[in-house]
């Protein structure tokens, strides 16, 4: 091309450019690193079209961090709720304690009994144990030391800590016979001290205002109800 033509083309070229430019300018007035890379230097692009950021692999990368750090901090909300948990529960636990010298009498009291009971016959001799008044206040004291952040957690810890699943299919709550259990006459679990004294360790870690007989009652009904399930049928079997 002569110089000639070229002054002829140039001219105009270099009255469009200045513009493009300037609009790219205003169109990208802030950088980030991978600009360079991703979209050439200002000016005339022809047949060419900038890539969309979903079309950009550096926006599949920030998306899936993002993912990673949303589970990330719902993990790290979880665990903070635990530890408040165990934290609340440790207070309880000194707080029951009063220095040690309870929970101290109290196991030298029950050491006979080992628990979890896995009998009937153990559970007649439980019972003829705690009918003495200071055996039942130390078993209660026991009690007290078992934590949890609800009602019906502190009760499933507490009846797991005193009967196995095998033992608890033989009880109901009231001693009558439901459901598919219409042919077999099961031992009320509200007549036992046992029972009394799980009722005075709630009572004394959450107030009498925040526990009545009846949500308590709930709560051990629950329980006793899917003991069979939780010794994997067996326990749907007579209670030796």
């Amino acid at each position: 091309m002569s110089s000639s033509a070229a002054s002829d083309v140039l001219p105009g070229l270099q009255s469009v450019a200045p513009a493009e430019r300037k609009a790219d300018h205003h169109y990208c007035t802030q950088t980030f690193p991978g600009d360079e890379l991703a979209y050439p230097p200002p000016g005339p692009m022809p047949q060419f079209q900038r890539p969309s950021p979903e079309d950009s692999p550096g926006t599949a990368r920030m998306a899936l961090k993002d993912v990673a750090m949303q589970k990330l901090l719902t993990a790290v909300t979880e665990l903070s709720k635990e530890v408040r948990d165990l934290r609340e529960e440790f207070r309880q636990y000194v707080h029951s304690c009063k220095c040690g010298q309870t929970v101290s009498v109290g196991l030298a009291s029950l050491e006979p009994l080992e628990l979890p009971l896995h009998t009937m016959e153990a559970l007649d001799r439980a019972e003829e144990t705690l009918q003495n008044g200071p055996n039942r206040q130390n078993m209660t004291a026991r009690l007290a030391i078992i934590g949890g952040t609800t009602l019906e957690v502190r009760v499933r810890r507490m009846m797991a800590n005193l009967l196995t699943n095998e033992l608890a299919s033989g009880l109901n709550w009231d001693g009558k016979k439901q459901g598919k259990e219409q042919a077999k006459q099961k031992r009320p679990f509200k007549d036992l001290a046992l029972c009394r004294s799980m009722f005075d360790a709630i009572t004394q870690q959450l107030g009498t205002a925040a526990v009545t007989q009846y949500t308590f009652a709930q709560a051990v009904q629950k329980w006793l109800r899917y003991a069979p399930d939780r010794a994997g049928g067996s326990g749907r079997r007579d209670v030796m």
